[in-house]
C-alpha cells in the first residue's frame, strides 16, 4: 500500500500548488467569515478532484495492469485511494471542532460533528470509487455529476414538502437530542463506508486487467 500511496503522490506533484492554496484559501474564508460549510465543502471536493485525477493517470497509463502483475495487493490499491480524502477528512474535522469550541457549542456535540464530517468526506470517493473501477473514470464521472444533481434536487424538494406540509415529522426529530442523531449517523457512515469499500475490492479482484 505504501508504493501504491508514493506513487499517487509523485502523480499529483503538479497539483500540489493548486491543493496548498486552495486549502489556505478555503480555511481562511471559513474561519474569518465563521462559515464551516466552506470548510467542510473544500476538504470534500479537493480530494474528490485529486482522487480523479490519480485515476485518470492510472487508466492512461495502464498502471493497474503493470501494478497487478506484481504481489501488490489489489484491496491496497483501493484503500490506498482513500488516503487524501482521509488526510482532508481528518484536516476538516479538527477544523471544524476547533470552530465550533470558538462559537461555544458543547464539547460533546463539536465531537459528534467532527467526526461526521470526517465520515462525511469519506462518503463521496467511496461511492465514486466502484464506479470508476467498474465502469471507466469517464462514465463513473458523469454517473456522479447526475446522481449528485439528483440527491440535490430530490433533498431540496422533499424538505420543502416536510416544512411546509407534515410539521408532525419536525416535532418527532426536535423530541431527539442532537448527539443521538449524530451517533446514529456515525454508525450508519461508518457501516456505509466499510461496505462501499468491500464491494470495491470484490468488483476488483473480479475484473480483468
Amino acid at each position: 500500500m505504501i508504493a501504491v500511496i508514493y506513487k499517487d503522490i509523485m502523480t499529483l506533484k503538479k497539483n500540489a500548488l493548486f491543493t496548498v492554496l486552495s486549502c489556505i484559501v478555503a480555511f481562511i474564508y471559513g474561519l474569518y467569515s465563521n462559515n464551516i460549510y466552506a470548510i467542510s465543502f473544500s476538504c470534500m471536493l479537493i480530494p474528490l478532484i485529486l482522487m480523479i485525477a490519480i485515476f485518470d493517470y492510472d487508466s492512461k497509463s495502464k498502471f493497474c495492469q503493470f501494478a497487478f502483475s506484481t504481489p501488490a495487493k489489489r484491496s491496497d490499491y483501493v484503500i490506498g485511494k482513500l488516503i487524501f480524502s482521509l488526510v482532508f477528512g481528518i484536516l476538516g474535522a479538527v477544523s471544524n471542532f476547533i470552530f465550533l469550541l470558538r462559537i461555544s457549542t458543547a464539547i460533546e456535540n463539536a465531537i459528534i460533528f467532527s467526526i461526521l464530517t470526517m465520515l462525511g468526506i469519506l462518503v463521496l470517493p467511496s461511492i465514486l470509487i466502484p464506479l470508476i473501477i467498474k465502469l471507466g473514470i469517464e462514465k463513473a464521472r458523469i454517473i456522479m455529476v447526475v446522481v449528485i444533481n439528483v440527491l440535490t434536487i430530490s433533498s431540496v424538494t422533499f424538505l420543502k414538502g416536510i416544512f411546509r406540509e407534515n410539521n408532525d415529522i419536525i416535532k418527532i426529530f426536535n423530541e431527539i437530542p442532537a448527539n443521538i442523531i449524530g451517533l446514529t449517523l456515525i454508525v450508519f457512515c461508518t457501516i456505509l463506508i466499510i461496505i462501499l469499500i468491500k464491494i470495491s475490492i470484490y468488483i476488483i479482484n473480479n475484473k480483468e486487467y
